[in-house]
């Protein structure tokens, strides 16, 4: 893995339920205060999704685009 840079960011996928909850938002703040690190987002809660297997999917895609997860 090459170094961490605006160019080259982590890619980070946080665990959600489909809707933004203040944990959620707090990750990033966090993130977001931490100098010279960065990061792209990979988890997406505002998706609409309905069946119970659609859900997986969508969750499934975005965990396969992250090099990092937090649950």
């Amino acid at each position: 893995m090459g170094s961490i840079s605006q160019q080259n960011p982590v890619r980070v996928f946080v665990a959600h339920a489909f809707e933004p909850s203040e944990d959620y938002m707090r990750v990033f703040e966090y993130l977001e205060s931490s100098h010279n690190f960065y990061y792209r987002n990979c988890s997406d809660p505002d998706r609409p999704v309905a069946e119970r297997e659609e859900i997986r999917e969508e969750l499934r895609k975005q965990i396969a685009l992250a090099e990092v997860a937090i649950v």
